[in-house]
C-alpha cells in the first residue's frame, strides 16, 4: 500500500526532508496513528514535538482515521495572524 505525504515548507525545512514523500506499508489500510509512528521513527523527536494539522484526503484527520492505498496526507503547521 502506498501513501502520498505532503509536508508544508516549514516542516520539510526543519526535518530536512522532501516536501512530497511516498511511503509503503503492508496491508490494505493503516490508521493515522500508525502513519504518525512511522514518521516519528523516520524523522525522530523533531517530528514528535511539532504541532501539526493533519489532513487525510482533504479532511481533518484523527488518530483512528483510516488511511488506504493512494490516500493523500498533508502535514502543516497551524498559523495565526493578526
Amino acid at each position: 500500500m502506498k501513501v502520498r505525504i505532503h509536508l508544508s515548507r516549514f516542516i520539510s525545512d526543519i526535518l530536512k526532508a522532501e516536501r512530497n514523500i511516498i511511503l509503503d506499508f503492508a496491508g490494505s489500510e493503516i490508521t493515522l496513528k500508525e502513519l504518525i509512528d512511522k514518521m516519528i521513527e523516520t524523522y525522530g523527536e523533531k517530528f514528535r514535538d511539532m504541532p501539526v494539522i493533519i489532513l487525510v484526503d482533504g479532511k481533518r484527520g484523527e488518530l483512528e482515521t483510516k488511511i488506504k492505498d493512494g490516500s493523500n496526507v498533508v502535514f502543516m503547521i497551524p498559523y495565526a495572524g493578526g
